[in-house]
């Protein structure tokens, strides 16, 4: 099997065209809609890396990658968003991100950064 990913992303059309993608180069990628859900899964599996959109309803990016952080300190995360601008994006980055990339998406960057990411080894 090849590298587990999540992606947390409330556009499910978008989230699921990238899931494809990446399961069609051989990959696993977890599909969810919010934090809360991407937290629960985070508990029980895994993944090489997390991609999230930045402004989602409950929580959002920045939040999350804070949360994330707390349960496993070597995920890298990528953070995806329409507002390059966003104050909250400063707050992601604080936390410590592998890249920030703008919508729509460009998607032959996204599996680069997913097939270099690296995780931080550390107590899990």
């Amino acid at each position: 099997m090849g590298r587990q990913y999540l992606l947390v992303d409330d556009n499910r059309a978008f989230a699921e065209n990238v899931a494809e993608i990446v399961r069609d180069l051989g990959d696993e990628m977890a599909v969810v809609d919010g934090g809360e859900k991407a937290l629960a899964l985070v508990r029980r599996r895994r993944f090489d890396a997390v991609i999230t959109d930045m402004r989602m309803p409950a929580m959002g990016g920045a939040e999350l990658v804070r949360e994330l952080r707390r349960l496993d300190p070597g995920l890298p995360a990528i953070v995806v968003t329409a507002h390059v601008a966003d104050r909250e994006l400063d707050a992601a980055r604080r936390e410590g991100l592998l890249a920030v990339l703008s919508k729509p998406v460009p998607i032959h960057d996204l599996l680069e950064l997913l097939a270099s990411a690296r995780r931080e080894e550390g107590p899990r």
